[in-house]
């Protein structure tokens, strides 16, 4: 599902023009939880996006993860408003 997500997010994104005029917004964000199960663990994280324009929004990511032996993998993640 992570993959996917990921796919998606890089097919619309392909073919964008970026260079040195490209505006790279701000990126400020906060863990607000995390649920660790053992095998599992959830975080969810809460961003601050600024752009140059001084425009900004919040996005909150939830982060599933698993552990496969002894390294983690993140299953999915969900963005929301």
């Amino acid at each position: 599902m992570a993959l996917s997500k990921l796919d998606e997010e890089i097919r619309l994104t392909t073919g964008q023009k970026i260079d040195a005029s490209t505006q790279k917004p701000r990126v400020h964000y906060t863990l607000l939880e995390k649920k660790d199960g053992g095998q599992r663990a959830t975080f969810l994280y809460e961003g601050r996006i600024q752009s140059d324009d001084n425009t900004s929004f919040t996005r909150r990511w939830l982060i599933t993860t698993r552990k496969e032996g002894t390294q983690w993998r993140v299953s999915n993640y969900t963005e929301s408003d």
